[in-house]
Order: C-alpha cells, then structure tokens, then sequence
C-alpha cells in the first residue's frame, strides 16, 4: 500500500494531530529476530511524512538501520508510556495491517504504519524521515488532558535523558543535568498533587 492510496484525509489527520510542532508518541521497529521493540520518542510532521528522532545507539536506530518498517502509536494515557519506558516487558503486540509490521496493543488514539525513507545522524541523534503507508484508529485512551497525565510524560523524557547519559549514549554538556533533574521533580511534584493513584 502506498501512500497515495490511503483513505482520504488519513493523512491529513496525522498533519492535524502532529499541528503543535514536536509530540510524544511510541514507535515500534522489529529486530532480525522478528521481534517488536518499543520505545518513546519525539516525532513531528514534516514535508509529506513523519520525522523521529531515535538516539543512534539504541536498538530503535539499529532496526530501523537494517530495514525495519515502523509504527507509531499516539496515545494521550500517560500509564501506556510509562509501561514503555519503564516496564517494557509487560507490552503486548500485535501484527499491523502491513506485513511485517508491528503494532503496541494498548490503549491507542491513532495507528501509523510507515518505512523509513531518510536517514541521517545528528550527534548522539538520528532523523529519520518515514513515509505513511497506512493510518487507522486504535480503542482510544479515552483520557482528556490533565496536568498531571501530561507531567507524566515529561517526567519520563527526562529520566529517559538521564538513563541515556548515564549510558554513555548521550554525550555533550553535563551541566545540563541539574536542571533535568529539577524538571524531574518538579514534574513529579505536579503528579503527586494533581494525579489519581493510577498515575
């Protein structure tokens, strides 16, 4: 399936949801095993596909790198990207519509199913540019926007930059590391505060 034979305005829901510039999404790329790996990460609307943007030693760059298709997973429940990031072996998934795709079977607003068409790196970063090849509904979050939901989500970005570095996969100013860890705080203040048990 190409792009050009999407349903009608399938992808112009994808542009309109990625409108804000930068969003967080789950991306799932399979290994030469065969096997789904998901991870959190940035991605944005750019030309007539979708930018991400993995950390170049990390097992989402290295599947994509020997030919992984993609899926992105968008989804508004904090609770689905903490599973993710910090409780990766709970995940479930399931076969997407395109062969060899897999797909995050959890609470998911929207499905895209895409193949890499660019690749470049960037430092301790990748951009990879995908093309669309499908969009469909998932179950839905069924959550609105909290402040807590949303700080949730924040607090994960920066532990995610903090497990990096203490990797040794992210390089460059560690004066930054005062601050994310304030913003680790602060974000989990807010949740504390703000949040039900669940978060």
């Amino acid at each position: 399936m190409s792009s050009g034979a999407l349903a009608v305005g399938a992808l112009e829901k994808v542009f309109k949801m990625l409108r804000y510039g930068h969003h967080e999404a789950i991306v799932v790329t399979v290994d030469e095993a065969g096997r789904p790996h998901a991870a959190a990460m940035g991605v944005r609307a750019q030309g007539r596909g979708i930018a991400i943007f993995p950390y170049v030693n990390t097992r989402t760059y290295r599947n994509i790198v020997r030919g992984s298709p993609v899926s992105i997973a968008f989804t508004q429940d904090s609770t689905v990207f903490c599973r993710v990031v910090v409780e990766p072996q709970r995940l479930r998934f399931r076969e997407g519509r395109i062969k060899g795709v897999y797909v995050l079977d959890d609470s998911v607003d929207l499905y895209v199913e895409a193949v890499p068409e660019t690749l470049s790196k960037h430092g301790t970063r990748a951009l990879v540019l995908l093309k669309v090849l499908d969009v469909y509904e998932g179950c839905g979050s069924l959550v609105t926007f909290s402040r807590a939901n949303a700080m949730v989500v924040e607090s994960l970005v920066y532990l995610t930059k903090l497990r990096a570095l203490a990797g040794g996969s992210l390089s460059g100013d560690r004066s930054e590391v005062g601050r994310w860890l304030e913003a680790l705080r602060y974000s989990l203040s807010v949740v504390k505060k703000l949040g039900s048990e669940e978060l």
